[in-house]
């Protein structure tokens, strides 16, 4: 060998000992092979100039190659856990078991995967989920199905649930601050108690909603259909409406409409519905 070959040896030895344990091995048996064939071809190409050069070069090669293939499949392996893990997650948070549910969301947060635009609830099957007390605040919740549902006094101020679909939800007493229910569907869905301040209800459809003594504070109301809804002693101070949003009696709100008739019991003219499904049936 060459003059330089314990100077070599040395390199390769640093190499070893910087390289996490999980390779050890399989470089050490990668080495010994290629080490096992140098031997070999030395004795017969012992005349050959720079064969050790070549040795050396093809060891680290060699060590460089398994590593390499190492890391990917390592990286694969870790992209498949957090797959898995990602999908058990977004499932058990469908749970009809309420502390599987809240346990899901709760490491949904952690990890990061509960808020933002590619946040793992949006378009998830929720249907039925007993999500009492979760928090699900600032949550991408857009287009998710929470038909029947169970998110009574759920955290889920800033929630983000543009286009979902709601049906006979229980929302009651949940902390609804700000979000975001454009377009979403909440048919025979109880809001009773809720706090709906700031909240986005534009082109929503809340007919026979139970809104019974919730805060619709500055809420947009604009293009809502509020046809059979309950709205007794509701708080609509500063609510937004225009001449799209049909009232519970099914007539379009005008700058003129009395809105007190819907809310105070005590009104000469308070409205009760003829309808048996609604909230505000007269019957009840």
């Amino acid at each position: 060998m060459s003059a330089q070959a314990p100077d070599r040896w040395q390199e390769i030895l640093k190499i070893f000992r910087d390289i996490n344990n999980q390779y050890f091995y399989k470089i050490l048996v990668g080495f010994m092979l290629v080490l096992i064939f140098a031997l070999i071809g030395k004795n017969i190409f012992a005349r050959e100039p720079g064969y050790d050069t070549n040795i050396y070069t093809e060891i680290l090669g060699v060590i460089f190659t398994i590593v390499v293939l190492d890391i990917r499949a390592e990286w694969r392996e870790e992209k498949r856990r957090i797959r898995d893990l990602q999908e058990r997650l977004a499932m058990d948070a469908g749970s009809q078991s309420n502390d599987a549910a809240k346990r899901a969301v709760d490491e949904l947060r952690h990890r990061g995967w509960l808020a933002g635009e590619d946040g793992l609830l949006q378009s998830a099957y929720l249907i039925q989920a007993r999500l009492y007390r979760a928090n699900l605040k600032d949550a991408n919740l857009r287009q998710a199905h929470l038909m029947a549902s169970s998110l009574n006094e759920a955290e889920l101020v800033g929630a983000n649930l543009q286009g979902a679909n709601l049906w006979l939800t229980n929302l009651q007493g949940a902390d609804l601050l700000g979000i975001n229910l454009k377009e979403s569907s909440l048919l025979s869905a109880n809001l009773q108690k809720v706090r709906l301040e700031f909240a986005n209800l534009q082109e929503a459809v809340m007919r026979e909603v139970n809104l019974q003594e919730a805060s619709l504070f500055h809420a947009n109301l604009h293009r809502t259909n509020l046809s059979d809804a309950n709205l007794q002693y509701s708080n609509l101070v500063d609510a937004q409406f225009d001449e799209t949003t049909i009232l519970p009696d099914g007539s379009h709100w005008t700058p003129d409409t009395d809105l007190t008739r819907f809310t105070d019991p005590n009104h000469t003219n308070f409205w009760r519905s003829d309808n048996p499904d609604s909230p505000a049936y007269r019957g009840n």
